[in-house]
């Protein structure tokens, strides 16, 4: 027991070494990760994503009870850009992102879906 225990933490410890966590994004280096192809995640609501998008996001609501599920629709191997209105509801689902194994991803901090419109990202 003792020594499956040993290697539960080494292997937690090993992951937060890699460097398995969510890394902040600024608006511009956001804007050059979408350009590049990265997927886009927004996790507003569904009354602030009636206002707009960024073209081409998939939507999941991260306080929303299907969320986990809902992020399926992403490929675990490329980079995810995730954003809400201001950074705090992303940083909460980039979080969740790595903990469901994936490797690359990006939030934006301090900024949200106004910002990303205001840089001149595509929205619909």
């Amino acid at each position: 027991m003792k020594r499956v225990l040993v290697l539960l933490a080494l292997g937690l410890i090993t992951s937060v070494a890699c460097g398995q966590s969510a890394q902040p994004a600024t608006v511009a280096q956001a804007k050059t990760y979408i350009g590049k192809g990265a997927q886009v995640l927004d996790v507003r609501t569904p009354t602030e994503v009636a206002a707009g998008k960024v073209k081409g996001a998939t939507v999941a609501n991260v306080n929303a009870p299907d969320f986990d599920a809902a992020l399926s629709l992403l490929d675990k191997q490329k980079p995810v850009v995730v954003y809400c209105a201001a950074g705090v509801r992303a940083r909460r689902a980039a979080d969740r992102l790595v903990a469901q194994g994936f490797t690359q991803v990006y939030y934006l901090a301090g900024a949200g879906f106004e910002a990303l419109k205001t840089a001149g990202i595509a929205t619909e």
